[in-house]
C-alpha cells in the first residue's frame, strides 16, 4: 500500500468517525458531491494540522538558533 493510499484510508476513516459521532455515516451520503465535500473537509483538517505542526517546529528551530 502506498503512502497516498494510507492517507486516503485515514481520511475516510476519520470522516466516518466524525459522521458516526454526529449520528450518521458516510455511507448514508450517496450523492458524490456530499461525500466529496465531507472528505475534502477532513483533508483540509489534515493540511491545517500539518502546517501548524511544521510552523511550530520551524519556530522552535528559530528560537533555538537565537539562544
Amino acid at each position: 500500500m502506498s503512502h497516498a493510499d494510507n492517507i486516503e484510508a485515514a481520511v475516510r476513516d476519520h470522516a466516518e468517525r466524525i459522521m458516526r459521532a454526529a449520528g450518521s455515516s458516510l455511507g448514508n451520503y450517496t450523492l458524490n458531491g456530499s461525500r466529496e465535500r465531507i472528505l475534502a473537509a477532513v483533508i483540509d483538517c489534515y493540511e491545517e494540522a500539518y502546517r501548524a505542526g511544521a510552523d511550530r517546529v520551524l519556530m522552535g528551530q528559530q528560537e533555538q538558533s537565537h539562544d
